[in-house]
């Protein structure tokens, strides 16, 4: 198997992207509420019936009632 130079790897560019990568914000109780919505909600986009245009929205307004409850 041949080697590949780090930066041509998938690792390497994991580890080029992490300076400029966002990750939760630390200590905000409200992202746990958001994951919730996120996992309850994402469903009514493709589901028979459902609204994808509605589903963004939905999962906005509960971060930020959770994020006010803060």
């Amino acid at each position: 198997m041949q080697r590949r130079c780090l930066g041509l790897t998938a690792a390497g560019k994991f580890l080029a992207a992490l300076p400029n990568s966002e990750s939760y914000p630390f200590g905000k109780t409200s992202w746990a509420r958001a994951g919730e919505s996120i996992k309850e909600n994402i469903g009514n986009a493709v589901a028979p019936n459902g609204s994808p245009e509605s589903v963004p929205g939905k999962i906005a307004q509960d971060a930020r009632a959770a994020e006010d409850a803060e």
